[in-house]
């Protein structure tokens, strides 16, 4: 999770409220563990060779849980919780998300040995279901390995929150640095706080879906000054506009999301009453089949809101 400086009590005093469930690190128990993080507000909770994710109640102040994995090596290495019903549900959660994490293209490992495996044979059974495979050597050793995943894995932060963080930051993040986005993002114009950009692989199969993203790096749009939050919801409103009259829609819908890059971006969604979500939000995970009838129709919806966006007088050459 990331974390608020209102969260470092219940993470300094870890080691008293949570058991062990499993722990390959062997480094003393979770005392020695909890003076080892880096505590800091700024970044997830984690140390040098592993992340770490917590369950952490903001009503109570506790701590309920906390999940240690390898990306490197694909592998889970400790799962501590509370000796409640609330650690138990939070040990489920806190595995279900570290192995979303570790989704990728190799298999992903749980080793014990002799001292993980004085758990409870019912703590191992549960354990065992998150598994595709498991076996025992000798009751010496369990090892519990979860196959790759068929599906492809998502972007965003529930899939990569070690690139998310990063990102957040502005001198590594990829707006920031310049860095090219996805190879069909075209930009359809520079306005005076922004940027106005559009894919011809659209987003929920919608003609003329587009986004606006900030000059100005931000994560939260609370963070922008009153006075940026103004200039850059100017240029949303503008654009929304000329993309209303471009694609004759009988609505722009705006979503504000920032799951994947977190640099600030507003994304406009226009709505036909043939659209393929009547009376629901819109699945922009939907990219096929393309709204634009060849490059030639995606073209031309570039250039008419280049030229409506220059028209109003607020874009910049």
């Amino acid at each position: 999770m990331w974390h608020m400086p209102m969260d470092i009590p219940a993470r300094e005093g870890v080691g008293a409220v949570l058991i062990c469930f499993w722990d390959q690190n062997h480094d003393g128990g979770l005392n020695r563990l909890a003076r080892s993080l880096d505590i800091s507000p700024s970044r997830p909770l984690g140390r040098a060779d592993q992340e770490s994710i917590c369950a952490l109640s903001r009503r109570t102040g506790m701590m309920y849980g906390l999940c240690s994995y390898r990306r490197e090596s694909s592998a889970i290495c400790r799962l501590w919780a509370a000796p409640t019903p609330e650690g138990h549900d939070a040990a489920k959660r806190l595995l279900t998300t570290a192995l979303r994490q570790l989704d990728g293209p190799r298999e992903v490992c749980l080793a014990a040995g002799p001292a993980e495996l004085r758990v409870s044979s019912a703590t191992r059974q549960w354990i065992s279901q998150y598994f595709t495979k498991a076996v025992v050597e000798g009751g010496a050793k369990m090892v519990l390995t979860r196959m790759v995943e068929q599906q492809k894995a998502g972007q965003s932060f529930h899939y990569r929150c070690d690139r998310y963080e990063q990102w957040s930051r502005p001198e590594c993040c990829p707006v920031c640095r310049g860095q090219q986005g996805p190879s069909d993002i075209v930009t359809v114009a520079e306005l005076r706080h922004s940027w106005v950009e559009a894919g011809e692989q659209a987003q929920g199969t919608l003609f003329g879906k587009s986004h606006v993203l900030s000059k100005v790096h931000s994560v939260h749009l609370y963070d922008l000054s009153s006075a940026d939050v103004a200039a850059f919801m100017g240029d949303v409103q503008q654009a929304a506009r000329a993309l209303h009259l471009v694609t004759g829609a009988v609505k722009i819908n705006y979503e504000i999301h920032g799951n994947t890059v977190p640099h600030l971006h507003v994304h406009l969604f226009p709505r036909y009453l043939d659209d393929p979500f009547p009376s629901a939000p819109i699945d922009y995970r939907c990219t096929e089949p393309s709204p634009y009838a060849g490059s030639d129709s995606f073209s031309w919806f570039v250039d008419a809101f280049r030229r409506q966006l220059y028209d109003s007088g607020r874009g910049s050459h």
